[in-house]
């Protein structure tokens, strides 16, 4: 159960890492 919630979790975190350096966030907001 957790092990699972904890690979999302961070598979969110790194998603959110890569887009934030990459700019694409600046990017899909208005």
């Amino acid at each position: 159960k957790d092990n699972v919630g904890n690979q999302r979790e961070h598979v969110i975190l790194l998603l959110a890492y890569a887009q934030s350096r990459l700019g694409i966030l600046g990017e899909i907001e208005p």
